[in-house]
């Protein structure tokens, strides 16, 4: 699923604004509104940028990518 979420901690690493979801301003429910406003009129791009994320998430995200990290820390 594309992700409507604010620009805070960790957020930003995992959502690519514009290309797996949107990232608005905190405090700025009037921005939160119209990007989910925008992902309900437009099915095709929720399809799209679902895809993107899951593909982002898991090529950066992995349990083996972050055991690789942790090891390589280590070493």
């Amino acid at each position: 699923m594309p992700v409507v979420s604010t620009r805070v901690g960790g957020i930003p690493e995992a959502v690519r604004d514009g290309a797996s979801g949107y990232l608005v301003d905190p405090a700025d429910p009037a921005a939160l509104a119209d990007a989910l406003v925008d992902l309900l009129a437009d099915p095709g791009r929720r399809a799209r940028w679902g895809v993107a994320g899951r593909a982002h998430v898991s090529e950066h995200f992995s349990i083996q990518g972050m055991l690789d990290r942790t090891e390589a820390a280590y070493t």
